[in-house]
């Protein structure tokens, strides 16, 4: 008896019903399972981002608290930050593989020997990743090197220090009033730079996040003026894209603080040093403050340089 060689026909209608159901469904789950995958664990990582973010702020306060006391001692800042930031930061992780030697993904703290030994692990404040990469970045806005002018010492409650109450007041200080003011306020910017550890949802996040800073740059370019801090940013994203290509999603949270110094500054003391001027990421202009100054750049349309009217 010879065999057919004739394809296997489906003629029963309701059998071709649910095998082209079951098709439907396949195709269907193939494009929605990812989607959700990405929203369910998207969710999660943004929770600990908000989590990260509301302790940088307290790091802020911390670090600059402890700078106000040790005439803005830069170590002791630093672990003052990284012992707030500690219960947030990543554990070991190399590249593209998995957590090794760890049963958490983030530093265990629930014990004081726990944060002992995990704080050991961070308090060079480099990721053992890399080795160039820091946990915690913090750059003084102010004072610095252009506003107090030189010297070795500076009292921080000499007599022609301007105090907080000399502010609040109806008439605007004017160019020199501010700097006489800021030069007994310590300000501060700290960069904490998260690892982001839940895995898919960290590679998307990060492209979503470093796409919109990049279309945030686009506007710098106004009328032929070029930002300064233009070329600041972009060697920033290039050391984020450069550990991204290496498996690390890094994402910088910032948060400022100003807290009146409670100790004399040391401007050229070792572990003291002040910054020449103001780089910081975040800058504020002042009425006076020359396009040489500490705030630099063009903010609304206005070059420092230009005089601006009082309101």
């Amino acid at each position: 008896m010879a065999l057919s060689t004739q394809p296997c026909v489906v003629t029963d209608p309701v059998r071709r019903r649910k095998v082209s159901d079951g098709g439907q469904a396949a195709v269907e789950s193939a494009l929605v399972i990812p989607l959700f995958m990405f929203v369910l664990m998207g969710s999660l990582q943004l929770a600990l981002m908000h989590q990260a973010r509301l302790l940088t702020k307290y790091a802020a306060y911390k670090a600059v608290r402890v700078g106000a006391l040790t005439s803005v001692d830069m170590k002791r800042m630093e672990m003052a930050a990284l012992a707030v930031l500690l219960p947030t930061i990543a554990g070991g992780h190399q590249g593209d593989r998995a957590y090794t030697n760890r049963a958490h993904v983030v530093h265990r703290t629930r014990s004081a020997d726990d944060f002992l030994s995990a704080f050991n692990d961070v308090k060079d404040n480099t990721m053992p990743e890399d080795g160039q990469t820091h946990y915690v970045e913090i750059m003084v806005c102010s004072p610095n090197g252009e506003l107090l002018g030189g010297g070795d010492e500076h009292d921080f409650d000499s007599e022609g220090a301007v105090s907080s109450s000399e502010m609040r007041n109806d008439q605007q200080p004017g160019s020199q009033g501010w700097k006489d003011f800021d030069r007994g306020r310590l300000s501060i910017q700290l960069t904490y730079n998260y690892r982001m550890v839940i895995p898919f949802a960290d590679a998307m996040l990060y492209r979503i996040f470093m796409g919109q800073d990049r279309a945030d740059l686009m506007w710098t370019f106004r009328l032929g003026k070029q930002d300064p801090q233009v070329e600041q940013q972009r060697q920033m994203a290039q050391k984020y894209d450069n550990l991204a290509s290496g498996g690390m999603y890094v994402f910088p949270i910032r948060a400022n603080f100003i807290m009146r110094m409670q100790s004399s500054l040391f401007p050229n003391a070792s572990g003291h040093e002040l910054p020449a001027r103001n780089d910081c990421v975040l800058r504020f202009p002042k009425l006076g403050e020359g396009g040489s100054g500490g705030s630099g750049g063009v903010v609304n349309d206005i070059e420092q340089d230009d005089e601006v009217e009082p309101e």
